[in-house]
Parts: C-alpha cells; sequence; structure tokens
C-alpha cells in the first residue's frame, strides 16, 4: 500500500516538473516582447485616411460630436455614397454636352510667323557704283541687307447647318436636365433620411431621460 501511494504520488509530482520548463519557455519570449512594445511609440491615429483614387474616408472619432440637425444632413450630403455618385453623373452629361455643342460652333484657327533673312544685293544685280549718279557715295549701303518678315493668318470654318448634330446637342441637352433632376431628387431624399433619424435619435434621448427620472 505505501509503494502503491510514493508511485502515485510520483506521477502527480511528473506532470509539474515537466510543465514548468515550458511554462518558462514560453514566458520568457513573452516578456521580451512586452519590453520592446512598450520601448517603441504608439503609431498615431489619423482620422482622415486617404485611398488611392483621391478618395478619403474619415474614422469614428473616440468621443460624441455636437450636431445640429443642419450640421447633420450637410455631412450626410457631403458624405453619401449614392449623393457623390450623382453629382459625378451630372459632371459626365456636362461634359458630353460641351462636347456636343463644340460641333456646331465654327472652327477657328490662327497661324503666324517670324521670318529672317539675308539679302544679298550684289548677287542680285545691284552695285553700289551706280549710286555715284545720285550723289550717294558708293559705302553707304551695304551688299547685304538683312530683312525681317512677320506674317500672321486666320482662318474660319464654319458648317451652314449639321442636322445630326444639331439633334445630339438637343438630346444632350435633355440628358443634362435629367441629371439635375436625378440630383436634386437624391438629395431630397438624404436630406429627409438624415433628417428622419436625427428627429428619431432626439425622440428616444427624451424617451429614456423620462424613463430615468421614473
Amino acid at each position: 500500500m505505501k509503494a502503491l501511494t510514493g508511485i502515485l504520488s510520483e506521477a502527480k509530482a511528473w506532470p509539474r516538473a515537466a510543465v514548468w520548463p515550458l511554462a518558462l519557455i514560453l514566458c520568457v519570449p513573452m516578456a521580451g516582447a512586452q519590453t520592446q512594445s512598450a520601448d517603441l511609440p504608439s503609431a498615431p491615429m489619423p482620422n482622415v485616411v486617404k485611398l488611392p483614387g483621391g478618395v478619403v474616408v474619415e474614422q469614428g472619432m473616440p468621443n460624441a460630436m455636437p450636431l445640429s440637425l443642419d450640421d447633420a444632413i450637410a455631412r450626410g450630403e457631403k458624405h453619401n455614397l449614392q449623393m457623390l455618385l450623382v453629382i459625378q453623373n451630372e459632371r459626365i452629361v456636362r461634359g458630353q454636352v460641351l462636347t456636343a455643342e463644340n460641333s456646331l460652333l465654327p472652327s477657328l484657327t490662327a497661324k503666324g510667323a517670324i521670318e529672317a533673312q539675308e539679302v544679298n544685293l550684289a548677287a542680285e544685280g545691284f552695285k553700289t557704283s551706280s549710286l555715284a549718279e545720285f550723289g550717294i557715295a558708293p559705302g553707304t549701303f551695304s551688299e547685304i541687307v538683312k530683312v525681317n518678315t512677320a506674317s500672321a493668318q486666320l482662318n474660319l470654318n464654319q458648317q451652314l447647318f449639321n442636322v445630326p448634330a444639331y439633334y445630339l446637342y438637343r438630346s444632350a441637352q435633355q440628358a443634362s436636365k435629367v441629371a439635375n433632376l436625378t440630383t436634386l431628387n437624391e438629395l431630397g431624399g438624404v436630406t429627409l433620411a438624415v433628417g428622419s433619424q436625427y428627429l428619431l435619435a432626439l425622440t428616444d434621448c427624451e424617451r429614456t431621460g423620462s424613463r430615468k427620472g421614473r
């Protein structure tokens, strides 16, 4: 009986003896890692994150931000994804209107040039000795003359009437009106949604406060 008790006591003591070295091995690197991380400064948490393509994402703030109804609606209109998409679509349609309108406008081109050249009067047959007949000394004029010339030209090209371009311009104008109305419709929807949520939040605060008062 004493021998069996000794065997059981040795069996119970063996796992503890085996676990202690393993615990020491695991604890030593962790302690070193904690000491190393404690020496390093904490990374800053920016409030604004910039993604590729110019997309800006604002991070949540740790504290509550006091917002009025107008401030909440303004932030909703600024950060709503569908609102940004319809505004971008309206800009694209405006560019298409300008492209269609450009085909109806006259084409005007301007061209200018400045040239400098030297003329050899002797090679052209002019003789300085002939100036003596007019009482002018032969050495008064040089046989090589520098001449500077400037020219400008304007060209105007206009089609009398382009039927396909005209109807394309009219359709682009209607598309611009549709894009503008879509933007106004989305703006009203965002304003209504944000305003409703703002009023619901105020109602919940009032109900919570009345329950606490009871």
